[in-house]
């Protein structure tokens, strides 16, 4: 059996809550129920760059496609910010460095565990066929890459991350490349799916 990378609908559908500041706590969501437990494993086979409407303003997001062990769909819906970008960060990292060696394909199994940091930031935890990956980009690089928002009397604001999320877009074409030209994809047993609008399903 084989599986396309044609866009197929998703078995089971996957956001992280609770990332907002006023938020004591985060936690991800399977179907729209909170998971007690913060750690998925599965095998990446597709990542694409999306976007929805909210409140009349375009946001950008990444749809990440994982099948597990039992052959079931994941669809993970994630919005571009510290969590993301780690994750994308942490992929690109682990290509390349395949790459280096020669390697133009391997099958991806990640593992992802939420928690927060000892700063007290919430964050994910990512490991890649049972690494912890190096970064792409290390943190003096984002640093030259982030825009620092300033008021007039040079007092700091907010971060502008829009210059890295481009970059960051540009490089899920290349995982995505990576993943739907691997011969580990034909493990997946491609079993009829029905299709879903990407509408129907609430961000």
């Amino acid at each position: 059996m084989w599986f396309s990378n044609k866009v197929y609908s998703s078995s089971h559908y996957i956001k992280i809550k609770g990332l907002e500041k006023a938020s004591s706590e985060h936690y991800f969501e399977l179907d729209w129920e909170k998971v007690e437990d913060k750690a998925f494993n599965w095998k990446l086979i597709k990542i694409t760059n999306s976007k929805y409407e909210f409140e009349g303003k375009m946001r950008q997001t990444i749809k990440i496609t994982f099948v597990d062990d039992t052959q079931e769909f994941f669809q993970f819906d994630i919005s571009f910010n510290s969590v993301s970008r780690g994750l994308i960060n942490s992929l690109i990292g682990y290509i390349d460095e395949l790459k280096k060696s020669n390697i133009k394909y391997w099958k991806l199994i990640i593992d992802l565990s939420l928690y927060i940091n000892k700063d007290w930031y919430k964050q994910m935890w990512i490991q890649i066929n049972w690494v912890r990956p190096n970064w792409k980009y290390s943190i003096q690089e984002q640093k030259e890459i982030i825009e620092a928002i300033t008021n007039k009397k040079w007092e700091f604001l907010q971060n502008d991350y829009s210059k890295y999320d481009e970059i960051l877009q540009k490089h899920i074409l290349e995982i995505n490349d990576f993943v739907s030209n691997s011969e580990f994809v034909e493990e997946v047993k491609n079993e009829k799916q029905e299709e879903v609008s990407i509408e129907d399903i609430p961000f």
